[in-house]
């Protein structure tokens, strides 16, 4: 295997000296040591590990279907001082990144056991699901824990990046209860209703990044963290180039419009 690895990238909203990253944990003999950050670079490949390797093989569709919804009891404390905090000024100027989409269309069909993402296929004469202008395929379920834990998941998104590598979620979804995550893995567009649940595959995760704020002090306000994926999913490529990235908007206003998948 290449010895080369995918930077632990920091997007622009985000400081350096104000957050940690670290490589990802596993309950496998990999611990969760520091990292600084480095140049970045598109052209690093990400082969896996013997350590990741041993995640994916934990996490079986038996395991994936039985996680539950991660409870943060934490964010629970939290939420009462985040509304006194809410009003800060912001120390980094508004701005934004823009989406990018997939490399290769994956579009959204029906099957009698639900809809799933069949990617790279002639679908002319198959029933065609509403457009949802790819959300499906970037939007997915972060998986953690394992071993002696409750199996668990929250929400995340891919982010499109420099590296195309990062996804983002919660703090709380990355580092909680004093610990980091651990095997943790990405898998865009989940569902364990369907014929096949993880349509384009599953990404294991290389660094896992969050502010200070929150590991320091539980502050709801920056309870926003962020991973670097190794190449992965069903043909190995980057995450954002096989299911697309949001654009990214911080410290505007409050008000903008939604879309919600019901």
């Amino acid at each position: 295997m290449a010895s080369a690895v995918p930077t632990p990238e920091i997007p622009d909203s985000v400081s350096a000296s104000s957050s940690t990253a670290v490589v990802a944990p596993t309950t496998f003999g990999r611990p969760a040591a520091e990292i600084t950050p480095r140049s970045k670079s598109d052209d690093e490949t990400a082969d896996l590990t013997a350590q990741d390797a041993k995640v994916l093989a934990y996490w079986t569709p038996e395991r994936l279907a039985t996680a539950v919804p991660y409870e943060s009891a934490t964010v629970d404390t939290a939420i009462d001082q985040s509304h006194e905090d809410s009003a800060a000024t912001p120390t980094v100027p508004e701005g934004s990144t823009p989406p990018a989409p997939p490399l290769e269309t994956v579009t959204p069909t029906t099957c009698s056991e639900g809809t799933i993402l069949i990617p790279n296929r002639d679908t002319a004469s198959s029933p065609l699901a509403t457009p949802v202008t790819n959300f499906l395929n970037t939007n997915g379920k972060l998986f953690f824990n394992g071993y002696g834990k409750e199996n668990a998941y929250c929400a995340a998104s891919a982010l499109n990046t420099d590296t195309k590598r990062v996804i983002i979620t919660a703090s709380h979804c990355v580092y909680d209860d004093g610990a980091w995550r651990q095997n943790v893995v990405f898998v865009p567009n989940y569902n364990n209703r369907n014929a096949d649940p993880d349509p384009v595959g599953i990404w294991t995760i290389h660094t896992l990044r969050t502010f200070n704020a929150w590991i320091n002090n539980s502050d709801l306000t920056h309870d926003v963290g962020m991973a670097t994926l190794n190449n992965g999913g069903d043909s190995n490529p980057r995450i954002v180039d096989a299911v697309g990235g949001h654009g990214m908007y911080w410290n505007g206003s409050h008000a903008f419009d939604v879309s919600m998948m019901i």
